[in-house]
């Protein structure tokens, strides 16, 4: 019997859907429990810049998912592997997406924030991951930070999985990521977690 369970995700941050911006990339990182162990694979990273495109469809590969208006696709089709072990469930791994572009001055801003806990079970998904951006408490401190090129931004990119703090903070939905996993878990049988 294993003194551990596994969980491996080999992954691809596919494309983007932000109706409004154009020439985004995306820094991503893994947040997991202090029971959790990285075994192999990079925890961040960062896409390469993608164009957007009218031409790209941006839905799922089954027909319960809604599909979402034509508009301005970003692709990147950047892989993500990382396995780990573990001997509890807390803390299961999440995966913290931060979308950046350019604004109209050129300047590298945040487009969005949003986040994925892994999936539990075995097998593959494809994930819609809805991402949002802080707005300012008051309208004139939005404008006069759009004025300055500082928009409203997490000093913690990884706050969008923490708890603490969430419930005051002001937020306005963006775009959408679109992630493809395959997941394989192994021996959570033997701590008692049920894998179907």
């Amino acid at each position: 019997m294993s003194s551990y369970f596994s969980l491996a995700c080999l992954a691809q941050i596919e494309s983007a859907y932000f109706p409004e911006y154009d020439n985004l990339y995306c820094k991503y990182s893994v947040v997991y429990g202090s029971d959790w162990t990285v075994i192999s694979g990079v925890e961040e990273g960062i896409t390469q810049l993608g164009k957007a495109s009218t031409s790209i469809s941006f839905s799922a590969s089954n027909s319960t998912t809604k599909e979402i208006p034509p508009g301005r696709v970003c692709v990147w089709n950047f892989p993500l592997e990382i396995a780990f072990k573990s001997t509890n469930a807390y803390g299961w791994p999440q995966i913290v997406f931060n979308v950046y572009g350019l604004d109209s001055f050129g300047r590298d801003v945040i487009r969005g924030y949003g986040s994925l806990r892994l999936p539990l079970s075995s097998g593959q998904y494809e994930k819609f991951v809805p991402t949002f951006i802080p707005v300012a408490s008051v309208p004139l401190n939005g404008f006069i930070a759009y004025l300055a090129g500082r928009l409203p931004e997490f000093l913690d990119s990884r706050f969008v999985v923490k708890n603490e703090g969430r419930e005051v903070t002001r937020v306005k939905s963006q775009g959408t990521v679109k992630v493809k996993l395959n997941i394989i878990t192994k021996d959570l049988e033997n701590f008692g977690y049920i894998n179907k």
